[in-house]
C-alpha cells in the first residue's frame, strides 16, 4: 500500500531532474510504499524525454509522468495531489539536492512520533555545483529575509514544532 506520494512540479529541468529522480528512487524505504508523480508544465527542453527514459530504466519504482497544461508550479501541485494515492503527500522541486537516503524513513518516523499533519525540512545550500554564478546568488538571496519571512526555518536544522507557512513540504491527506 502506498504511504508516501512525492509530487515533483517541473518545467525545463533537464539539467537536474535525473539526479533528483535518482536520489528519490534510492531512498532507504520500501519501494511499494511510495510513488513519484512528475508533473511537467510542458517543458520546451528534454525534460520529458529524460523522465520517460528514467521510468523505462526503473520499472520497479512507481513513477508516473503527468501533464500540467496550466504550466505553473502551483497548478502542477494540484494535478499531482489529485492523482496521489498516498496518505502523506510531499512536494519536492525538480532540482532539489537530497544529501542522503533517509528522507522518506524520517518523514514516516516523525509523523508517527509527533502525530504531525504537516512536515517541513531544511533546504541545504551545500548543493554540488553552486560554487559560483547566478544559481549561487539566488540561493543566497533565498536564505536571507528577502527570500523568506524572517520567521522561516527553511534553512534551519531545528527539529521541533514550527510554523509551516514558508517551509512546509509534506502534508497529511
Amino acid at each position: 500500500m502506498i504511504y508516501l506520494s512525492i509530487i515533483i512540479p517541473i518545467r525545463n529541468e533537464e539539467k537536474f531532474i535525473k539526479e533528483t529522480l535518482t536520489a528519490l528512487s534510492h531512498q532507504d524505504y520500501p519501494k511499494d510504499r511510495f510513488e513519484i508523480l512528475v508533473v511537467d508544465g510542458r517543458s520546451k527542453d528534454n525534460t520529458r524525454d529524460i523522465v520517460k527514459l528514467f521510468i523505462s530504466e526503473h520499472p520497479k519504482i512507481n513513477i508516473r509522468l503527468l501533464d500540467n497544461p496550466g504550466l505553473l508550479s502551483s497548478r502542477a501541485r494540484n494535478v499531482g495531489i489529485r492523482a496521489a494515492k498516498g496518505q502523506v503527500i510531499g512536494i519536492i522541486d525538480g532540482h532539489v539536492y537530497l544529501p542522503n537516503r533517509t528522507l522518506f524513513i524520517n518523514m514516516e518516523r516523525i509523523r508517527k512520533e509527533k502525530n504531525a499533519l504537516c512536515l517541513a525540512r531544511p533546504a541545504p545550500l551545500d548543493v554540488p555545483g553552486l560554487e559560483k554564478g547566478k544559481p549561487l546568488w539566488i540561493a543566497l538571496a533565498r536564505k536571507s529575509w528577502l527570500g523568506h519571512s524572517r520567521n522561516s526555518f527553511i534553512y534551519s536544522n531545528n527539529e521541533g514544532f514550527i510554523d509551516p507557512v514558508s517551509s512546509g513540504f509534506a502534508y497529511d491527506r
